[in-house]
């Protein structure tokens, strides 16, 4: 299914984020027999997986920006007398604020397919698990589970790689995957991957030529990973790094990409302007970055 988009708007609910209202924007109300779990990372914006037994589909349902930012901006002073007496005067009422809302639906895709049995088994490990359900930053989870008319809940708060809360999520994850194709729900589990430590955000998007994405952000604790994954890089074929969904990049880090480049004049850099500083830094020259991943192909051909 093609992405789907709509407005909610801003209602008192939301205003106080209570997380209550976010469920209803991104759940049907007759979602009986759903397994899924609503995630709330802290920089970025809210979304809701959820699979369909009956049906054998994965939703990925997501609030366009986060709610709880917009929340804060409109936190403003209010009105004085003379916007109020403009308003009143000229009969301009500016419209409720809206926040817009996504969605996009698939049948699981065969990579996922040994997945959905085990969904629910993996919920009721996780619900009897216990554990943090508040903190700090990190990623805010609510999982739930639908049967027989009554809905089950737990709650966690940035679960560890080890527990069942994770085991859970990560599966969703999976199958939004392997099986949802849009631009903005695989940028959405980009943006997921951080929170959830599953590892150097690092994917191959193309083999022929060799498209290699780093996305989210790169700490020193990435490192021994993000030699091992340099090192593993042919040294006599292009390379083309896209790092144009990179957010940012530790300091520490700059002195293995100098080593890496010192035997290499064939690496391509897709660069936007969150990570143009580092590249100074590194030695990239200008005539190897480009603004998007068409114009380096471009250079291949």
């Amino acid at each position: 299914m093609t992405l789907q988009t709509r407005t909610a708007v801003v209602t008192e609910a939301h205003r106080r984020y209570d997380v209550e209202a976010i469920p209803n924007d991104l759940m049907p109300r007759d979602d009986s027999g759903a397994v899924g779990v609503l995630l709330r990372p802290a920089f970025h914006a809210e979304t809701l997986l959820r699979y369909e037994p009956r049906t054998r589909t994965i939703t990925m349902s997501a609030y366009a920006r986060s709610l709880w930012y917009l929340v804060a901006e409109l936190c403003n002073p209010a009105p004085t007398t003379k916007e109020r007496l403009v308003e009143k005067y000229r009969g301009v009422t500016a419209p409720p604020p809206a926040i817009e809302i996504w969605s996009e639906t698939a049948a699981i895709g065969t990579g996922a397919a040994a997945i959905d049995g085990g969904l629910v088994a993996a919920f009721r490990r996780a619900e009897a698990e216990g554990g943090p359900r508040h903190g700090v930053d990190g990623i805010s989870l609510r999982g739930f589970c639908f049967e027989g008319g009554d809905e089950s809940r737990f709650e966690a708060w940035s679960p560890t790689f080890d527990s069942e809360a994770h085991r859970f999520v990560h599966l969703l994850y999976r199958c939004a995957r392997e099986s949802l194709r849009s631009d903005e729900v695989e940028q959405r589990l980009e943006e997921l991957h951080g929170y959830l430590g599953l590892g150097l955000p690092w994917k191959v998007v193309s083999e022929t030529p060799l498209v290699i994405r780093i996305f989210g952000s790169l700490s020193a604790s990435d490192e021994p990973e993000l030699r091992r994954a340099l090192d593993g890089l042919p040294r006599t074929e292009p390379v083309v790094l896209d790092l144009s969904r990179l957010a940012g990049m530790g300091s520490l880090l700059h002195p293995v990409w100098r080593s890496w480049l010192q035997e290499r004049d064939n690496v391509l850099w897709v660069v936007g302007d969150d990570i143009a500083r580092h590249l100074d830094s590194i030695g990239v020259s200008a005539g190897a970055r480009h603004p998007d991943l068409a114009s380096a192909l471009r250079e291949l051909r």
